[in-house]
This record gives structure tokens, sequence and C-alpha cells, in this order.
């Protein structure tokens, strides 16, 4: 009898462990996800982020001559992330960068003053056939 209760301990130890790598392994799978769809996010949010401006750009230099608009920037992205957006002239471009990560609106025209933007109220402005930031 002694033989069989420590073979029936031994047993019960070798399926513990095995459910306790099985549960860590589940663990590990869901956290990796949840991690993924976390900077996911991150990544729609800072592309929102350029979408909205160089709608804004582009909407103003449709308008013509004269025309204003302003756009609020938040100060980070999902509130912890820094990001750097500025506007590349020659290539009419405006550019995104976050987290090692990169992304490019293209903008109407390449007269656009070369800047770069700061969190808070945006003003933009088409003057004398050129679009002005402050």
């Amino acid at each position: 009898m002694v033989s069989q209760k420590g073979q029936i301990s031994t047993e019960l130890v070798i399926l513990l462990t095995a459910l306790l790598i099985v549960a860590l392994i589940i663990l590990n799978i869901a956290n990796t996800h949840r991690q993924e769809l976390y900077y996911s996010h991150v990544n729609l949010e800072a592309r929102q982020i350029a979408e909205s401006l160089s709608f804004e750009i582009n909407q103003v230099i449709l308008s013509g001559e004269g025309a204003n608009s302003s756009l609020y920037l938040p100060d980070l992205i999902s509130g912890q992330w820094n990001y750097t957006l500025r506007t590349i002239p020659g290539n009419n471009l405006l550019e995104i960068n976050w987290l090692n990560h990169r992304y490019t609106k293209p903008l109407l025209t390449s007269n656009v003053s070369s800047y770069t933007f700061s969190a808070g109220l945006v003003s933009i402005s088409y003057r004398n056939k050129r679009v002005y930031f402050t």
C-alpha cells in the first residue's frame, strides 16, 4: 500500500505541474494578444492625429486665399506616448513619428511652411498661395 500512495502522489504532482505549465502558456498568449491590441490602438490614434491635421490643411488650401482653420492636437498619444508631427514641404507631406513608427500623409501643395507642431491649438491659414501655421 505504501508504494501505491507514493505513486499516486507522484502522479498528482506531475499532473499539477503539467496543468500549471499549460495555464502559464495560455496566460502568456493572452498577454501577448492584449499588448498587440493596445499597440494597434496607439498606432490608430497616431494615424488619426495625422489624418485630422492633413484634412484641415487640405481644406484650407481648397477653400482658397484668406481661409483659416484651427485644430487641437493632444499632448500625448493614448495619454502616455510622445510624438512629433511636422510638415515636409518639398515632398508635400505631413509626418508623424511615435514609438519608432512613422506615418506620412500627403498634402495638396508644397507651398507649406516648414513646421514642427506642438500640442495644443494649431491655427492654419492660407495667404499668398502659401499655408502658414501658428
